[in-house]
């Protein structure tokens, strides 16, 4: 039997915490035994998880020495196969643990961004760990080629498999016709300057005569006091609504006419992929992982990077051009279904713990 450790620093609501979410639950029908570890507890996805998963608790995480003796000796009692981490900061802790341990678990390492100055830590993190990996599974192609060009590892170590998405958890109702006056934008992530939050400002304050648009702003991160502050100076308090944290995505969904992400930086999008099951049209920008969910006018729209009055063009056709969206949301849904399913995500991961 694969008995497999996750660990991951919080169970917070980022894409790679949905992920592992899914993962887990995906793998726990299986013969193998769950183990988990999370850094930093609490989350909103602390209560998504099976009960029958086995948990290590490190009490102070910000205590290395203490984390690494729990966490070798929990791997050594458990008789663990595999441990599998997402994020740097744990697979550091487990680069850590297994450093000078005669017989070692399998390591894999989730990488779910690529690496730029927006995350410089990252790297140094990466780099130690990859020391150790058995496996380094990538996101998106994107990832693969980022992570190939910066780091020193060896490319038979490095392995794609897409982020998974179960497209029947999501609404399949009509396709949006977008007949009515009224018209919800959603943006879903977290507000910061990566995520583009910043270029989401200038496009509602440059909208902010179109009394028929609203916003529904969902995340939660640095920027949300300046965020606020500068909807309330535009005068657009009352027709953003904002909710920092949910694990109730779709319902947002369901209200929305159409999804922006103005992203500098992405592994693969998890909203994007929700925002094309759920049937809800896409405009974001066109950095390479986003190409490979989106060929512009097909399954969705693509604009220039940092560029807030593109998107308000695009905005635009969309309102003018309304009949052309209920073949691009269906193109979209038939994409996710086809490419970047959760049984596919999950059946390649279990394919990879038999070894």
């Amino acid at each position: 039997m694969n008995r497999i450790l996750f660990v991951i620093p919080s169970l917070g609501t980022g894409g790679a915490e949905r992920q592992l979410v899914r993962l887990i639950k995906g793998i726990n029908l299986s013969k193998s035994e769950i183990h988990l570890c999370v850094l930093k507890q609490g989350g909103l996805f602390e209560n998504n998880l099976p009960e029958n998963i086995r948990r290590v608790n490190l009490n102070n995480y910000k205590n290395l020495p203490a984390s690494i003796f729990t966490l070798k000796k929990y791997i050594k009692k458990n008789c663990i196969s595999h441990v599998h981490t997402f994020l740097p900061l744990a697979s550091f802790y487990i680069f850590l643990s297994l450093l000078f341990m005669r017989k070692r678990p399998r390591f894999i390492i989730s990488i779910r961004s690529q690496i730029t100055s927006f995350i410089k830590r990252n790297f140094y993190l990466n780099q130690f760990s990859f020391i150790l990996a058995d496996h380094i599974i990538v996101n998106s192609k994107a990832v693969m080629a980022n992570t190939l060009r910066l780091f020193y590892v060896k490319s038979e170590k490095v392995r794609l498999i897409y982020n998974g998405i179960n497209s029947s958890k999501y609404s399949e109702g009509e396709s949006k016709s977008i007949k009515h006056t009224n018209f919800t934008l959603l943006f879903l992530g977290r507000l910061n300057r990566k995520k583009g939050v910043l270029v989401l400002l200038e496009i509602i304050e440059k909208l902010a005569d179109r009394e028929n648009i609203r916003y529904i702003i969902v995340g939660k991160g640095p920027l949300e006091k300046k965020m606020m502050s500068s909807i309330e100076q535009v005068g657009m308090g009352k027709r953003v609504d904002y909710i920092n944290e949910t694990n109730d995505v779709v319902s947002y969904f369901s209200k929305s006419d159409l999804f922006i992400l103005p992203t500098f930086l992405e592994g693969l999008s998890n909203s994007v992929m929700e925002s094309m099951a759920a049937g809800v049209p896409v405009v974001t920008t066109d950095i390479p992982s986003n190409k490979e969910l989106i060929t512009n006018g097909v399954e969705g729209f693509l604009v220039p990077v940092n560029n807030s009055s593109a998107f308000v063009e695009k905005i635009d056709f969309i309102l003018n051009n309304r009949s052309i969206i209920p073949e691009i949301v269906e193109k979209a849904r038939e994409k996710i279904k086809t490419g970047f399913s959760e049984v596919s995500m999950v059946e390649k991961y279990l394919r990879l713990y038999k070894h």
